[in-house]
């Protein structure tokens, strides 16, 4: 994935993928450590409300699909 310019110039799908991924180590992070990861990856420094916003959604997508997939 490129990184700069701004959250919106990724689509929800991209952002998605992006947290499916980073969710596929298996480790039990919390939301806030997955965001920091997801920035870096993004290669974002300033932790802005809309990245915030939209990145979030995007682990919740992520983590609602995963879970449908391994049900317990």
């Amino acid at each position: 994935m490129p990184q700069g310019g701004r959250i919106t110039d990724y689509t929800d799908t991209e952002l998605r993928h992006l947290a499916t991924w980073l969710l596929s180590d298996g480790f039990q992070l919390d939301r806030e450590t997955r965001i920091t990861q997801a920035m870096t990856e993004l290669g974002f420094k300033k932790r802005g409300r809309l990245i915030v916003e939209h990145l979030t959604r995007a682990f919740d997508q992520a983590q609602h699909t995963a879970d449908q997939e391994n049900p317990s």
